[in-house]
């Protein structure tokens, strides 16, 4: 016999620790998450070193449900998952027959742990994003960079040096190009979206408007968007409730996080 029947039992026991590392990286919703998988053998590597404790777990379980009433034959998966062994030989016929006679308890032990494994991961997700575990520990942290940025979650980072209290808001500006002209367009994020394979696709921006690059103004000091001089006669707005930006037109990016707070009359009619 080929390696081919070794490398698919592997696999279908690895299954469980892969199950178990997407349903944690995507977690019980959709928040924007861009769950990126690496190579087949990172993935088999990562998804072996989970598969391992999951099934050490699971074979004390399974004999004690009082459906399933028969123990697990270890012995016949450790030979049929080495390949060393002789075709011809009784014990590979024995370990064969306890696989192939036994197809839907093996079938429903697969299901059974992976759909454990699912919601062992996703349950971690809850717990890890309810506590905010991924923004005190960088072993916890999700491959999400981008939302952290969006939503302004990177600014309660642990390793940050200021220590920033939830924001209300993240103003963005990013220069996109048409043909030979550049722009710049800005406005109040409202969401965002990934591609397929992680990428961040699209910005959806609220109160958006644009003016052309060359017409700048000379510098001064930085300001907030809330006293950024509006009006401003060099932007227009842009009507509608929602603008879209895609991420692969944007030439750079820059993003103004912001808190609002109540302002008193007298505060009104101060100048900024």
């Amino acid at each position: 016999m080929n390696l081919a029947f070794p490398v698919l039992l592997l696999f279908l026991l690895t299954l469980p620790g892969i199950t178990l590392r997407y349903s944690y990286a995507r977690g019980p919703w959709r928040w924007a998450s861009p769950t990126s998988l690496g190579s087949l053998t990172d993935e088999i590597a990562y998804g072996l070193a989970f598969a391992v404790p999951l099934h050490a777990a699971w074979v004390k379980v399974v004999p004690i449900i009082p459906s399933w009433g028969r123990d697990i034959d270890l012995e016949s998966v450790l030979l049929l998952l080495s390949g060393a062994y002789d075709s011809s030989a009784a014990t590979f016929h024995a370990a064969l027959s306890a696989v192939s006679g036994h197809l839907l308890p093996i079938s429903g032990y697969l299901f059974s742990l992976c759909t454990a494994a699912a919601l062992l991961g996703v349950g971690t997700h809850w717990l890890v994003r309810h506590f905010k575990l991924d923004l005190r520990h960088r072993a916890l942290r999700f491959n999400n960079e981008w939302y952290y940025l969006l939503t302004g979650e990177i600014l309660q980072f642990a390793e940050m040096p200021d220590d920033s209290t939830e924001i209300d808001g993240v103003y963005l500006s990013a220069v996109v190009c048409h043909g030979d002209q550049a722009y710049l367009y800005r406005g109040l994020v409202a969401d965002f979206s990934f591609g397929r394979h992680g990428e961040l696709d699209k910005i959806f921006l609220r109160m958006a408007h644009r003016r052309h690059i060359t017409d700048d103004r000379s510098p001064h000091p930085e300001t907030s968007p809330a006293s950024n001089d509006f009006p401003d006669d060099r932007y227009y707005d842009i009507r509608g409730d929602l603008f879209l930006l895609r991420y692969s037109e944007i030439s750079t990016l820059n993003l103004d996080y912001f808190e609002l707070s109540e302002v008193t009359d007298a505060h009104a009619a101060a100048p900024l």
